[in-house]
């Protein structure tokens, strides 16, 4: 598995959710529920669809990282 990249980031009410990549079309979305739990679910999928299910979760604004 190659090293993650931040994609992009977002909020859920007051959650920060993360998109990362970690190349070969795997992908994991991060959703940091406390600074002591956090949810993921990592899956391999073309970066559309990745794209797709994260902006489903996200409610307002996406910070999309360089």
């Amino acid at each position: 598995m190659n090293d993650p990249r931040l994609v992009a980031k977002g909020y859920d009410s007051e959650k920060v959710i993360r998109l990362w990549s970690y190349g070969n079309y795997k992908y994991e979305i991060e959703k940091v529920a406390t600074p002591y739990f956090t949810e993921s679910k990592v899956f391999d999928s073309s970066f559309e669809e990745a794209m797709s299910l994260f902006k489903s979760k996200i409610k307002g604004e996406i910070t999309y990282i360089k």
